[in-house]
């Protein structure tokens, strides 16, 4: 199979569209052992890749149960069970409400310190700028509080808080950034670039944005986290894990900027989780086609919020376990180039004469090909004499 491989390679013409023709193929020589021997080397051949497809059909299996093992560490950190000991050993730690407070405190001047660098912006000064900025502040919104009726109970120093409250703002990248693409510039993150759950800028799309543009409120920076909206890869999530130079993110992504930044990789974790926001959002999407979300149900979707402490002990357990989980996908694609060597190893073998052995006693291969050639001359013989001469014609009789 290599060697016809190869050679068809070295005797085939054209570029686009390579092939040989039959006449080279006939040239081709091939090696012929004993005819007993072929048979001991087609069993062996069929034995060896019976094991090597046994094999390849475990390691198909390795893909589900890597996922199943990831999502049922991600539901036991969400349910409590990870830390169920630690808080036996503190019981006397602040609960989350009270972390809680103090985010809906710092989200309420955030807003209004960009509500007033906004009216700066726009000239306003002294008493119109205080005037003004008076008005706007009764403008905000505090969240809605999370609707509990069907979720699940929590461990004791938990509680339940929504996207909205944990973020500054929610937002999607603008419409017509085609117009802005570039060979260079502002890396563009979209869906495709977040599939993964990390960001992945191998391929990442360039745009050049004037300094006016709207789009300006899309610039990433570390710790925000992007959920797809729209599309084949809607709710598949990314933490900002650090500082980008300069980069934006299109309209089927959302970006959600924490109030706090030590939330954003249990906000990451949790978008992640099958039994909990994933599965979430993946309820909230609409369309068969081209299923999407909205900004509502992002700002809506229920998160479990633990004391501080107990967040970083669930997070650093999880963080460990998952690269490991990683590791082992890594080792598992290794696995199928080694097997894909091995049954190319197989066959070098076999027509190297080295993958059984040889039996003196047995005819050798000219005695096979005699018998062919034999075979074929009679062929040629009896297909000539079933053929009507051209002399042999009927006369008319008159």
């Amino acid at each position: 199979r290599i060697e016809t491989v190869e050679y068809a390679n070295r005797n085939s013409k054209g570029i686009n569209l390579p092939r040989i023709s039959p006449h080279k193929l006939d040239e081709m020589q091939i090696k012929l052992p004993p005819f007993k021997e072929q048979k001991r080397i087609v069993a062996k051949i069929e034995d060896l890749q019976g094991r090597s497809r046994r094999a390849r059909e475990a390691l198909e299996t390795i893909p589900n149960l890597l996922e199943q093992l990831r999502q049922s560490i991600l539901a036991a950190a969400f349910r409590g069970d990870l830390t169920r000991k630690w808080r036996e050993q503190n019981p006397d730690v602040e609960p989350a409400s009270e972390l809680l407070k103090r985010i809906r405190i710092e989200r309420r001047k955030r807003w209004e310190k960009a509500e007033l660098d906004k009216l700066k912006a726009k000239g306003f000064t002294g008493d119109k700028l205080d005037t003004q900025f008076a008005k706007q502040r009764k403008k905000y919104k505090e969240p809605e509080p999370v609707d509990t009726t069907d979720l699940s109970d929590l461990p004791v120093g938990w509680c339940w808080a929504s996207l909205d409250l944990l973020t500054e703002f929610i937002t999607s990248g603008s419409r017509g950034w085609a117009n802005y693409y570039s060979d260079s510039g502002s890396a563009f993150i979209r869906a495709q670039d977040i599939k993964t759950e990390e960001i992945i800028l191998k391929e990442v799309a360039h745009v050049k944005l004037p300094k006016k543009a709207e789009g300006q409120r899309t610039l990433l920076r570390a710790n925000d986290l992007l959920i797809t909206i729209t599309g084949a890869n809607v709710t598949k999530a990314a933490l900002v894990r650090e500082e980008l130079a300069d980069a934006y993110v299109s309209q089927h992504v959302a970006l959600a900027r924490p109030v706090d930044d030590s939330l954003s990789s249990l906000m990451h974790l949790w978008s992640m989780s099958a039994a909990g926001g994933r599965g979430i959002l993946l309820d909230a999407a609409y369309g068969g086609g081209k299923p999407g979300l909205n900004l509502s149900n992002l700002r809506q979707l229920p998160i479990p919020i633990a004391p501080r402490e107990e967040i970083a002990e669930f997070i650093n357990f999880v963080q460990h376990a998952l690269p490991k989980i990683g590791h082992i996908k890594d080792q598992l694609g290794r696995a199928y180039k080694e097997l894909d060597s091995l049954e190319q190893s197989i066959l070098s073998k076999a027509f190297r004469g080295e993958l059984v052995p040889q039996d003196p006693n047995d005819e050798p291969a000219s005695g096979l090909l005699g018998r062919i050639r034999k075979k074929k001359v009679l062929k040629a013989e009896k297909q000539k004499g079933r053929q009507m001469p051209k002399s042999n014609k009927m006369k008319h009789v008159e």
